[in-house]
């Protein structure tokens, strides 16, 4: 038995599950959805790993082998906070949309990372993750209604309006991450630069986007 959605026929999945999922607000194919919820499941679990490992060591608990996968794990975890936080998220917005989607990309490493440490303060990790999660958050919802309509121009779509509310909660979290660290840090970041232009592109992309959800529906009234 097969279930259709909005990309086509998808396999046999829990009916519930199906329906949770299909949804714009996730991606515009069920299968690419379930690739990207998957990629952020196994960042999770990169970071959990990573963490048993360290507690491990600390309660005492060593041997070679375990030294030595605790540094494989934490290159890892390197390697996959700097690539989810911008590349991987844009990459996956351009695959399949999705602003939740790509936004649990992008952040999820870096914020579990912190929770399992108990460590919440706003560093510059978080918030270029918090940043460039709104920024390729924004990216999807355009890649999203592209490939729902057809067209590259802000339009109306099924859940466009989710997306939008999501987007623009996140972009709010993004801009006030950066606002407080950049007024309460000294110190210069090249990436904190960077960013900051592009977050500002995104607000104006969003508002864009808004204006067009209101001017269409205003006609369709």
């Amino acid at each position: 038995m097969t279930e259709t959605g909005r990309s086509g026929t998808t396999p046999e999945v829990p009916r519930r599950l199906y329906r949770g999922l299909n949804h714009a607000v996730f991606g515009a194919s069920f299968r690419r959805t379930l690739v990207g919820l998957s990629i952020v499941v196994a960042f999770l679990s990169i970071v959990a790993i990573g963490e048993l490992f360290v507690r491990l060591l600390a309660s005492g608990v060593s041997f070679w082998l375990l030294a030595e996968a605790v540094d494989l794990v934490r290159w890892l975890t390197i390697v996959v906070a700097v690539l989810s936080t911008f590349v991987i998220a844009v990459g996956y917005a351009l695959f399949n949309g999705g602003v939740v989607t790509t936004y649990l990309i992008a952040v999820s490493p870096i914020l579990s990372g912190l929770a399992t440490r108990g460590h919440w303060a706003l560093g510059v990790d978080a918030t270029l993750a918090l940043s460039c999660g709104a920024i390729a958050a924004t990216i999807a919802l355009y890649v999203t209604g592209y490939r729902t309509t057809g067209t590259a121009r802000p339009s109306r779509f099924e859940g466009v309006e989710d997306g939008l509310l999501f987007t623009s909660s996140v972009t709010v979290i993004g801009m006030v991450a950066l606002w407080r660290f950049v007024t309460t840090t000294t110190a210069e970041f090249t990436t904190i630069t960077l960013v900051q232009p592009a977050l500002a592109v995104t607000v104006v992309a969003l508002g864009y986007y808004w204006y067009r959800w209101a001017a269409a529906s205003e006609r369709g009234s």
